[in-house]
């Protein structure tokens, strides 16, 4: 009898254990209430968020950095490019960079920022050659982006088109069309050589 009250403790600490691994535990939120359409990406454990429309409809140009060994959200340099709402995201080699989107004035976007995190600045880099854009798909593969997808208009104007940027040429080549349907704000990522 023993032996069974102590196989069901073990399995009864056990479940509590395996359950507690896939539980949230609520961090510090960022300074609003909330956007729509931000942009992230992550750089050496940290993770900057901006842009976006705020709920009073204002278009975000703001940048913050997350550092999860502190929970603490510290305000960086203005994103200066043009898209604010359904821009694309994306980092490479210790540099974050952010391109296309939908700006405040209802236009689509083609420009492409680098930010630095040491110095906290942007630099201009080359634009995107495709048809600007909004709501565009990204993924990373040995330090090449791949973006494509999106909208270009607040229509149903869908994209299906393909391109791939490298950061160590400044360079954008377009590559195969996506083979599936045209479409906007779907999701992309990366495993090994694939995307």
């Amino acid at each position: 009898m023993k032996n069974l009250y102590f196989s069901l403790i073990v399995i009864i600490i056990f479940n509590v254990n395996l359950f507690s691994q896939n539980s949230w535990i609520q961090k510090s939120s960022m300074y609003d209430d909330g956007r729509l359409g931000a942009v992230s990406f992550t750089i050496n454990g940290k993770a900057y968020v901006g842009l976006g429309q705020l709920p009073n409809g204002y278009y975000a140009f703001d940048f913050w950095e997350y550092d999860p060994a502190t929970n603490t959200w510290t305000e960086k340099a203005n994103y200066p490019g043009g898209g604010y709402y359904a821009a694309t995201a994306f980092a490479i080699n210790g540099k974050g960079y952010v391109c296309l989107g939908f700006g405040k004035y209802g236009e689509c976007q083609y420009d492409l920022w680098e930010y630095t995190p040491e110095s906290d600045t942007w630099k201009e880099k080359a634009g995107f050659p495709g048809i600007p854009r909004y709501g565009a798909s990204c993924f990373v593969i040995d330090n090449s982006a791949y973006i494509g997808t999106g909208s270009y208009n607040q229509g149903s104007d869908y994209l299906y088109d393909m391109w791939k940027f490298t950061p160590a040429t400044n360079l954008w080549i377009r590559i195969a069309d996506f083979p599936g349907h045209n479409r906007c704000h779907a999701t992309a990522f990366s495993y090994g050589n694939y995307g």
